[in-house]
């Protein structure tokens, strides 16, 4: 039943044989969920109840339902006999420069969803997301409450990723054969330190510094440089030079003096590309 004095989200839909939308699974501020048809959720947008949709009028006079800041077509489809609870998991980060924008999550069928980290957020609220739960802290600079997602037999950190450029575009640093990184070799035996987790990695003479599509900095041999990547002379960019950090890693080779690994030094380095 819908509380007038709430409002609510759309965070599931409902379909029948056709495909086609019969009703929305709504979850309002208080908690609550209720399914309602998509008749009533219309009655409930014009209303102001509903604050992530909108109608829109056809010139037939119809009306549309469309979503605000959602797209209506990608929001998770439910069915009655499911249990909400363990209905969703989260597979993989999605990062732009580095940070958290969203996640791919999957369903019961193991169909793909990716969604803002809000959107996440907000089912994780409602519990039905089964391999996170919601923490909160409170920001020591602004005195709000904030909400952060904790792995529930997983580290949330240290889940697979995909990438997201300046245009919106998402793509699988692992699989996408568009994807360019930067690759230097090694000619002789040092370590790199990461100036934010303190971590050092070493490397030996012939092993390879990439810089992958996140901006991150990582240590390959050439067996897997070579089995995995090929040159690309016709890119003037890779994906991960608008992420690097420029202040994060120190590089130093044994006997020299440490330098950071900066814009200005990986733009020397050779541009690689995944094999098909």
């Amino acid at each position: 039943m819908i509380n007038p004095n709430t409002t609510y989200r759309v965070t599931g839909r409902y379909i029948n044989e056709k495909n086609k939308v019969i009703a929305y699974r709504l979850s309002g501020e208080d908690g609550s969920q209720v399914k309602e048809s998509r008749e009533r959720v219309i009655l409930l947008v014009g209303k102001g109840l509903i604050i992530n949709m909108k109608t829109q009028i056809n010139p037939d006079g119809g009306v549309l339902l469309r979503g605000r800041g959602i797209n209506l077509n990608k929001v998770p489809i439910c069915t009655d006999d499911e249990d909400d609870s363990l209905k969703y998991r989260i597979s993989r980060r999605i990062l732009y420069q580095s940070i958290c924008v969203g996640y791919e999550i999957k369903d019961t069928e193991d169909r793909v969803y990716r969604l803002s980290r809000n959107d996440v957020l907000d089912l994780a609220v409602r519990r039905l997301v089964s391999n996170v739960e919601v923490n909160k802290f409170k920001d020591s600079n602004t005195g709000n409450i904030e909400l952060v997602l904790k792995g529930k037999g997983i580290n949330i950190n240290e889940l697979s990723y995909l990438t997201v450029d300046d245009n919106g575009v998402i793509v699988d640093p692992n699989i996408e054969i568009n994807i360019t990184i930067r690759s230097a070799k090694m000619r002789g035996n040092g370590f790199i330190k990461d100036n934010i987790t303190q971590e050092v990695i070493t490397f030996k003479a012939g092993d390879f510094i990439v810089c992958n599509a996140t901006g991150d900095i990582e240590i390959m041999t050439r067996d897997k440089i070579e089995s995995k990547y090929t040159t690309d002379k016709d890119s003037r960019s890779a994906i991960g030079d608008s992420y690097l950090d420029d202040d994060r890693y120190t590089l130093e080779i044994y006997g020299k003096r440490s330098v950071n690994i900066d814009h200005n030094l990986i733009s020397n380095w050779a541009i690689l590309r995944n094999r098909e």
